[in-house]
């Protein structure tokens, strides 16, 4: 064999050394790229929280005109009955979405849930923004993300003609802004600002009321504290409370409330402040013996400001304990 055909190069298997390379090079290119892919992508494991369409198309129930009313709303509103003619014999009812949502997390399972306000009528009763007729409501809802879809957590009665005029939820708790009707306003206007805190209920549909303060004419606030024992202490059936208000109750009376941990009243009565005059700040002092529910386990308890007039909450405080 001579020099020249030694030294020729093989054609063929060089050609298939660069073909084997190049389809190396794409295959490693595609896997990179599925694998970033991957991880940009969602997954069906990944599960996201409730979005307005989701709250304005919800299926809502609450205490209305003397039962439970259960309603889904439809691109935010729900109407039901017949309605017009006499009115003594209209039975339709509205329901109306306000444009005040809150989004956040409710019951710490990191998937975000949604807080509405919604305004429900029935014809012959007022529209709750004038003189509210007996059967004007506004109710603030909470709806919790189970499988990716909206399921009520518990409602509160904001009050007969009130307004909500913001929401907020934060690390479980909701905040909701109002105007309520004042006690001797003969239009029933909401002028009255309160402020009321929530969150998801021990057990039973309604939302936890756990504060809420409200506005003087002068633009006072009126709130209750409960400084003592500390939030989620261990004490024993009989245990005091102490706290103080901004402002001194009607003839210095407030009302204590205590609720086992399926919100069952164990016991309830008066709690007397002690204020240097009429409307001054003051504090209160209450031993509470619970020896006779023969009861073991946590109770909430709330000491309120009631309205001399209608019996409504003007201030409100709350803790939580655990008997043991």
């Amino acid at each position: 064999m001579s020099r020249q055909e030694v030294m020729k190069p093989n054609l063929p298997l060089a050609a298939a050394a660069v073909a084997a390379l190049v389809v190396s090079i794409i295959l490693a290119v595609a896997f990179l790229g599925a694998g970033c892919g991957t991880e940009s992508a969602p997954t069906t494991s990944q599960v996201t929280g409730l979005t307005l369409e989701q709250v304005r198309n919800a299926e809502c129930a609450v205490q209305f005109d003397g039962g439970m009313l259960v309603f889904t709303l439809v691109d935010g509103s729900y109407q039901s009955g017949q309605g017009g003619g006499d009115p003594s014999q209209a039975d339709r009812v509205t329901v109306t979405m306000s444009e005040v949502v809150a989004f956040g997390d409710l019951n710490g399972d990191g998937v975000g849930d949604a807080v509405i306000a919604v305004h429900v009528t029935k014809d012959g009763s007022g529209n709750g923004q004038g003189a509210a007729g007996n059967s004007a409501s506004t109710y603030v809802i909470a709806l919790v993300a189970k499988g990716g879809k909206p399921v009520q957590g518990g409602y509160h009665l904001a009050g007969l003609g009130a307004l909500v005029d913001s929401l907020a939820s934060a690390d479980g708790q909701i905040v909701a802004n109002a105007t309520i009707p004042g006690q001797e306003d003969p239009t029933g206007a909401p002028k009255v600002p309160i402020v009321a805190t929530l969150r998801l209920p021990f057990a039973g549909g309604l939302l936890l009321h756990t504060s809420q303060t409200s506005e003087t004419p002068a633009g006072d606030v009126r709130a209750v504290t409960i400084g003592s024992p500390e939030p989620g202490a261990t004490v024993s059936d009989s245990f005091t409370i102490a706290g103080a208000v901004t402002i001194a109750p009607f003839e210095n009376n407030l009302v204590y409330h205590v609720y086992n941990d399926q919100m069952t009243e164990l016991a309830v009565g008066p709690l007397m402040v002690d204020a240097p005059d009429y409307g001054a700040p003051g504090t209160f002092r209450l031993v509470m013996d619970l020896a006779s529910s023969d009861y073991s386990g946590r109770i909430f308890v709330t000491v309120s400001d009631l309205s001399a007039a209608d019996g409504s909450i003007l201030a409100m405080g709350s803790i939580e304990l655990v008997v043991e």
